[in-house]
């Protein structure tokens, strides 16, 4: 992927006449692993853009939240309307799960892939990230919802305990999913208790830091975001 725009190119502007429907939209941009050091520590999340311009076939520049620009593949743009918020789901996470987790920013924001190790005693989960090299970590439930991706079928949830060789996914996008009716099939559910007077089961409907090092994304990485470093390599 090539980096953000330097400070000496032109920058754009969304174009209000343009007939591309990603023209102008709120979008989030998938940062896939790399071996490029400067952008590894910033790959294996979500982080928000505004679609400026068609960048020839199958790209578009978009525009991060710190005013940076540059040149996506299209296949890594997906909409920033993810349908449940964070710390938002109503059946608890369990073991195995993939999920989102927000790095807290409320400035510059991003969303990490990692999943659920262990659900711990203090209501904490323990998660590993699929995409790097780098320790389990406790994270708090507000931080965390489940892997969603959009097909043309709906929203489907990533596959639990779904497992790959390094180089084999990069993204999301190429993740097994399930529909979420069938998440139980794979994990344990919880069984709710029927509310009082009632029978039967009631219906259920960074900056967080990662590593020891934060640094600003200068023209290589969104700011503020906390690095990691990986390996894990699409070849």
């Amino acid at each position: 992927m090539a980096g953000p725009a330097k400070s000496s190119e032109k920058a754009k502007s969304a174009d209000p006449k343009s007939a591309d429907p990603l023209v102008g939209e709120r979008m989030r941009v998938w940062w896939v692993p790399t071996k490029d050091k400067e952008r590894t520590g910033y790959a294996g999340a979500y982080w928000p853009v505004r679609v400026l311009a068609k960048a020839g076939k199958a790209k578009y520049t978009v525009e991060y939240d710190n005013m940076e620009q540059e040149d996506v593949l299209q296949e890594h743009l997906s909409t920033i309307d993810v349908p449940v918020a964070f710390g938002k789901e109503k059946i608890p996470l369990q073991p195995g799960e993939f999920v989102e987790e927000s790095n807290g920013s409320k400035t510059d924001p991003c969303a990490w892939l990692a999943m659920i190790v262990q659900h711990l005693a203090n209501g904490k989960y323990m998660v590993n990230y699929p995409f790097h090299d780098t320790k389990p970590e406790t994270i708090k439930p507000k931080l965390l919802r489940r892997a969603r991706v959009l097909d043309a079928e709906g929203w489907k949830l990533a596959k639990p305990h779904q497992h790959w060789k390094d180089g084999d996914i990069a993204s999301p996008l190429e993740m097994e999913t399930i529909p979420e009716a069938d998440l139980g099939m794979y994990v344990p559910l919880p069984k709710e208790k029927p509310a009082a007077g009632q029978s039967g089961v009631k219906p259920s409907g960074k900056t967080a830091s990662k590593g020891s090092s934060i640094k600003k994304r200068g023209a290589t990485g969104p700011p503020s975001a906390a690095v990691r470093t990986s390996s894990r390599i699409k070849t």
